[in-house]
């Protein structure tokens, strides 16, 4: 039990300090440990902890050295969150998931340091926690995070006590300076670089961002918009850029995000960790007859195509016939039909718009209802220009002036996107008929606008 909650320790911890001053209010950091310098990447969405047990699993969390790795990765960026100033709580973010969602607790943060801090957990009877990185050695680039109870001594492989040390971790915001994180694309075309990306954070950036709002399997495109401004958080795109180089492809993060597109046809993938078998969401299989990836076509040109092993991320099982190929990390991938081509070339709405052309507002409809005239068109949104004219209406100076009642109605659909309808003209004589066709004994306006839809439906026009 006591090490259960060392758990907190270990996300207290991100929540708690920076190199030379507390947490500056709610924002984007990265935490990493005083003595190894191995920075906390969020690679999976689930743990547990059994208080009852006294068991926890925090192996969703990694340690890891080398800042320039985490330049590139999203998995190092944490959004702290303070939930209750008074009890000194924080949610910590990562991923699309949280120490709250995951855990069902908030971090709690005690004994501020200037520079660096411990976090001790008190469980009761006397029993504290700290959270530390598992491995003593400054040289090992994978590590994980462990827990220790308070008087256990750590010790490095010289035998030297180094339990106050790697206990201690310091957290520093992100910024565009020493601790940014940016994009390293991972293809180019016609002289531009392009990058699948998916991240849970808003941002803004000297990149174009696009996403896909359609898919025309007959034609073999994928159809790209672009979003202008901040780009949503949790929104797969596809980022283009002019350099290679990720010192040129830095990201602004943004406190807010603005709404998704709802017609990005995209989905995204957070996590690809080989180390959590048993976990159902840290990674996402690649299939690929329903899958397409970011890639070029066999004529060169930017697409989503069938990925190869190179494209993928290996997860290596216990069997070499269980292997499987993953989605990347942080990457935007395509969901198809069964059947879909293999290869999707990307064009611009205005590019497919030229090439399918324009497609034709439905013909309406005429239709008399409560003695108003009705027009119905079956293409959503259309709306319709129309002329109703009547013979009969006009000067005289005679004493009688017969009524013909003919009327001509000329009506077309319009909207946007699409072109102009056929015109539709209808020429209707009421003095054709004085039947009572609802059957009230009198002929009336109601009679007439059954006379009339008849008419309309008439084979004998």
């Amino acid at each position: 039990m006591k090490k259960i909650i060392l758990l907190f320790s270990c996300f207290l911890t991100i929540c708690m300090a920076s190199t030379f001053a507390q947490i500056a209010g709610d924002g984007y950091y990265r935490v990493y440990n005083r003595y190894t310098t191995r920075y906390i990447y969020v690679y999976d969405a689930t743990g547990s902890i059994n208080m009852t047990k006294g068991t926890f699993d925090l192996g969703a969390f990694q340690t890891r050295l080398n800042i320039e790795t985490a330049y590139t990765d999203p998995a190092s960026v944490i959004y702290i969150k303070c939930v209750d100033a008074e009890n000194e709580k924080y949610d910590l973010k990562a991923q699309g998931t949280s120490v709250h969602d995951i855990f069902g607790y908030y971090v709690p943060a005690h004994n501020w340091a200037t520079n660096s801090y411990t976090i001790p957990f008190s469980l009761g009877h006397g029993f504290t926690v700290y959270l530390y990185d598992a491995s003593t050695s400054l040289r090992r680039e994978k590590s994980f995070l462990k827990t220790v109870d308070e008087g256990q001594k750590i010790r490095n492989d010289d035998g030297d006590d180094i339990t106050s040390k790697i206990q201690r971790w310091s957290i520093v915001p992100i910024n565009q300076t020493d601790n940014y994180i940016a994009v390293k694309p991972s293809l180019s075309c016609n002289g531009k670089y392009y990058a699948a990306y998916y991240a849970d954070y808003p941002f803004t950036s000297g990149m174009k961002a696009y996403y896909i709002s359609k898919v025309d399997t007959q034609l073999g495109v994928a159809v790209m918009k672009e979003i202008t401004g901040t780009v949503p958080a949790a929104t797969p795109i596809i980022l283009e850029a002019t350099s290679a180089d990720p010192l040129n492809n830095k990201l602004t993060l943004k406190p807010a995000s603005p709404n998704k597109p709802a017609d990005n046809a995209l989905s995204g993938n957070y996590f690809a960790f080989e180390d959590r078998q048993e976990s159902k969401v840290a990674r996402t299989v690649y299939n690929k007859s329903t899958m397409r990836m970011l890639g070029l076509t066999a004529a060169g040109k930017l697409g989503f195509v069938t990925a190869t092993n190179d494209m993928l991320t290996p997860l290596y099982l216990d069997s070499i016939e269980d292997d499987q190929y993953c989605i990347p990390a942080n990457t935007s991938y395509l969901k198809v039909a069964a059947g879909t081509p293999a290869e999707l070339t990307l064009l611009f709405e205005t590019e497919y718009n030229n090439i399918v052309g324009k497609k034709k507002c439905a013909t309406p409809t005429i239709t008399v209802v409560n003695g108003s005239i009705m027009f119905n068109c079956e293409t959503e949104g259309a709306k319709f220009i129309s002329e109703v004219k009547c013979v009969d209406i006009k000067n005289s100076d005679e004493a009688f002036v017969p009524f013909n009642a003919i009327y001509t109605i000329r009506v077309h659909a319009t909207a946007e996107g699409y072109e102009d309808s056929d015109e539709v003209i209808e020429t209707i004589n009421l003095s054709t008929t004085s039947d009572d066709y609802d059957g009230d004994g009198l002929f009336t306006i109601n009679d007439i606008a059954e006379f009339i839809n008849k008419y309309l439906n008439s084979t004998d026009k």
